[in-house]
């Protein structure tokens, strides 16, 4: 026990290794907002779990109707598991995803 103290007290701190993104698909453009030429970014939060799978997606500021698509399309990610001391824990991600209609004015002539 002792030792195990000493090296704490040492400044050793756990090593952090974050997950790679090891597989994602992109968002589907909604049609409804297709449709009314919405387009803009989405940022939404979500936490990676242990296994690296993503779970509890949040919308924090974007246009509403990409807001679905954007949380639905993460939620389908997959991540190497981040791992504090060579433990698997959760971890917050935030994400950005903008949407850009194909044949949207880019204002040049």
């Amino acid at each position: 026990m002792q030792s195990e103290l000493e090296n704490e007290g040492a400044g050793s701190e756990p090593s952090l290794q974050i997950g790679a993104l090891i597989s994602h698909e992109d968002p589907i453009y909604p049609r409804e907002a297709e449709l009314q030429g919405i387009q803009g970014t989405v940022r939404l939060r979500a936490i990676v779990g242990r296994d690296g799978a993503v779970k509890d997606v949040q919308i924090v500021d974007g246009p509403a109707l990409l807001g679905d698509a954007g949380a639905n399309a993460i939620r389908r990610w997959q991540y190497e598991p981040t791992l504090l001391g060579g433990q698997p824990v959760e971890v917050s991600e935030e994400f950005a995803i903008v949407f850009r209609l194909k044949n949207a004015s880019s204002g040049a002539n």
